[in-house]
C-alpha cells in the first residue's frame, strides 16, 4: 500500500490507491468494514445498516426511507416491536435494489468502504426479503414461529475487553466490591415463520446489577452491557410472527461473571459456549500454561504475555509457531516457551524478529540466521561470526581451510 501511495504521490499513476488494502482479508469485519461471517440475514441487516438507519436519523433526508432497529429498546416491557416490522412492499423492494446495485454506485448500500456485503451474503439478504414480501399477502394463521419452544444456540457467555497483563490475587479479591462492567453475547436459534418475519425478546431473570431484557427484536443475536462483576445472570428467550403469535420461553441459561477481567474468553459463534479462558489474551489456554513461572519474573505463566521472557510476546511467537511450526528445533519445548527457538546456539532475543536472508521467516524462527545475511560479522561480542560459526557468510577461498575460526 505505501508503495502504491508513493507511486500516486510521485505521479507514477492515477490509480489511487484503496486504504483498505492494509487489512487482511480475514480481518475486515474485526474493523468494521465486513459484516461477520455466519450471521443470518436478519442479522446481516442490523450489523450493515443500523448504525445509519436507527431512531436518530432524519427520515426526511433519508433516501431509502427506513428505520432498523428495536423501537423497545430501553424499553423491554412493552410490546413494541422492531421498526424493520412496519415496513412495507415498496420499501422492501427498495432495500433489495440498493444492495445489489455495483460497488460503484452512488446509491448502493451499504455505502462502499463503510460496510461491504459479499455476493453470498446479498443473495442470501435478496431471497429473505423475498419470503418477507410475498408474507405481508398472507392472512395470519394464528401460529407462532418454530420451535414451539425457544432455544440458544449460543448460550449466554461472558465477553471480556482485555485489561491489565497482570493483576495480583489480592488486587482481584479488591475488586470484588466495585462496580466492573461487562457484556454477555448469546442467540436464539433462528426461527421459521411462513411469512418469513421473526422477532426475539431475551429476558434477564436474575434480577442482579445491570441485566437487562432485550425488547422485541428482528436480530436473534443479543448483546446486554454493563453487567457487574461476580454477579450471576440468567437468561431465557421466546419468539414471535409478524402477527404478534407467541410461542414459549425457553430454559433459563445461566453464568457467573468471572472475576478475571483482565482475561479473554474466547466464544464459539456455532452451538456451544465458551471454549476455554485466556487470561493473558496470548492465545494460549491458561488450562496449558496452569500457574508455573517459566522466566522467573514473578508473573505466572497464565498472566505473562511473555512467558519465557524472551522479548517476544507469547502471542507472537504462538502465531508464528502456527506458521512455521511450534516445535520449530525439535528440542521439545514449544516455540512460546523456547528462548532458542531456531536452536542455533543464538538468543531469539538475539537475533530479534527481522527477515535479514529474504526467506521470509522470522530471524528467531531461522536457523539459518545470523548466518546467510551476506555480512562476516568478526566482531568479538554475541553476533561474531567466523568461518568455523557461519561459513555461508565467512567461508574460507578454495585455497584456504578454516581451523579454528580462521582461514589458514
Amino acid at each position: 500500500m505505501i508503495d502504491d501511495y508513493s507511486a500516486y504521490r510521485n505521479g507514477e499513476t492515477t490509480e489511487f490507491p484503496d486504504i483498505t488494502d492494509v487489512y487482511n482479508e480475514s480481518i475486515l469485519s474485526a474493523v468494521g468494514l465486513r459484516v461477520h461471517p455466519g450471521l443470518s440475514p436478519p442479522e446481516i441487516l442490523v450489523h450493515a445498516c443500523s448504525q445509519c438507519h436507527h431512531d436518530g436519523l432524519d427520515q426526511d433526508i433519508s433516501r431509502a426511507n427506513y428505520t432498523l432497529g428495536p423501537i423497545a429498546r430501553g424499553r423491554p416491557g412493552t410490546d413494541l416491536g422492531d421498526h424493520f416490522a412496519n415496513l412495507n412492499s415498496g420499501q422492501l423492494v427498495l432495500i433489495q435494489e440498493r444492495i445489489n446495485l455495483p460497488e460503484d454506485h452512488l446509491q448502493v448500500m451499504p455505502p462502499p468502504r463503510f460496510r461491504v456485503l459479499s455476493s453470498t451474503e446479498r443473495a442470501e439478504v435478496t431471497a429473505w426479503l423475498d419470503t418477507l414480501i410475498a408474507g405481508l399477502e398472507m392472512n395470519d394463521d394464528g401460529e407462532p414461529p418454530l420451535p414451539l419452544i425457544a432455544e440458544f444456540d449460543i448460550l449466554p457467555s461472558e465477553v471480556v475487553v482485555p485489561g491489565p497483563t497482570h493483576a495480583s490475587q489480592a488486587m482481584l479479591e479488591s475488586e470484588m466490591n466495585r462496580v466492573q462492567t461487562s457484556m454477555a453475547v448469546m442467540r436464539a436459534t433462528p426461527g421459521v415463520d411462513a411469512a418469513g418475519y421473526v422477532e426475539y425478546y431475551f429476558e434477564e431473570t436474575s434480577g442482579s446489577q445491570g441485566g437487562t431484557s432485550s425488547g422485541w427484536q428482528l436480530s436473534p443475536r443479543y448483546l446486554d452491557t454493563d453487567l457487574a462483576l461476580g454477579m450471576t445472570y440468567s437468561y431465557r428467550v421466546k419468539m414471535r410472527d409478524r402477527a404478534g403469535n407467541e410461542g414459549s420461553f425457553s430454559a433459563a441459561a445461566s453464568f457467573q461473571l468471572t472475576l478475571l477481567s483482565a482475561g479473554c474468553i474466547n466464544i464459539q459463534y456455532d452451538p456451544g459456549t465458551v471454549v476455554g479462558k485466556d487470561s493473558d489474551c496470548d492465545s494460549v489456554p491458561d488450562s496449558e500454561e496452569f500457574d508455573g513461572d517459566t522466566d522467573g519474573d514473578g508473573i505466572p505463566d497464565y498472566l505473562d504475555t511473555d512467558d519465557d521472557g524472551d522479548d517476544f510476546s507469547t502471542l507472537t511467537e504462538k502465531e508464528d509457531g502456527d506458521i512455521w511450526g511450534q516445535d520449530n528445533d525439535g528440542d521439545g519445548k514449544p516455540t512460546w516457551l523456547d528462548t532458542d527457538s531456531d536452536g542455533d546456539g543464538f538468543s531469539d532475543e538475539m537475533e530479534g524478529g527481522g527477515d535479514n536472508n529474504h526467506n521470509m521467516i522470522p530471524g528467531y524462527l531461522d536457523p539459518a540466521e545470523p548466518c546467510g545475511d551476506g555480512t562476516c560479522n568478526l566482531v568479538d561480542g554475541p553476533w561474531h561470526e567466523d568461518c568455523t560459526l557461519c561459513p555461508a557468510d565467512c567461508g574460507c577461498p578454495v585455497d584456504r581451510t578454516c581451523i579454528s575460526g580462521f582461514c589458514e
